[in-house]
């Protein structure tokens, strides 16, 4: 659980978005690309402006030490693997013909999300309520992310 924790830290995760959507533009896909992006690095901000707004000390850490580390809630790594999983499996769905293809992309991210999430509460990093308000904040982002996307489209285009 401690590797699976830590290769989503944010570097990890802004690393895979990062060549995510570089594949995505070599493959002509500036859209999807800034989609990924934008998905990924404005959830991640929205989460950390939310922990800043609770600041809820991590399970087992003393006041003194919660004010010197980062705060509990929402889970950061639960929210940005919901983003980047989530909007992998998105963009799938978007682009597969294959309606199996589809299904598993949806179903690996639901378990790369949950593997992530149960991690933080092996490792005591997390309270249960941390996590699922992680994939929470993380899928609210995710279904506004189209809105924009269309909404950013349609301005191009016109």
């Amino acid at each position: 659980m401690t590797v699976v924790s830590e290769l989503h830290r944010p570097r990890g995760i802004a690393a895979v978005s990062a060549v995510a959507a570089l594949w995505l533009a070599w493959r002509r896909r500036p859209a999807r690309s800034l989609l990924l992006l934008a998905a990924v690095a404005g959830g991640a901000t929205l989460n950390h402006l939310l922990k800043h707004a609770f600041l809820r000390p991590r399970p087992g850490v003393d006041a003194v030490l919660a004010a010197s580390t980062d705060y509990s809630f929402p889970s950061g790594h639960a929210a940005n693997a919901t983003l980047l999983y989530g909007a992998l499996a998105a963009l799938v769905v978007i682009g597969a013909r294959s309606s199996p293809l589809r299904a598993a992309a949806v179903a690996g991210a639901a378990l790369a999300v949950l593997l992530v999430g149960a991690s933080r509460l092996v490792l005591n990093a997390h309270y249960a309520s941390d996590v699922l308000a992680g994939i929470a904040v993380g899928l609210g982002w995710l279904a506004l992310c189209p809105v924009g996307w269309l909404t950013w489209r349609d301005r191009a285009r016109s």
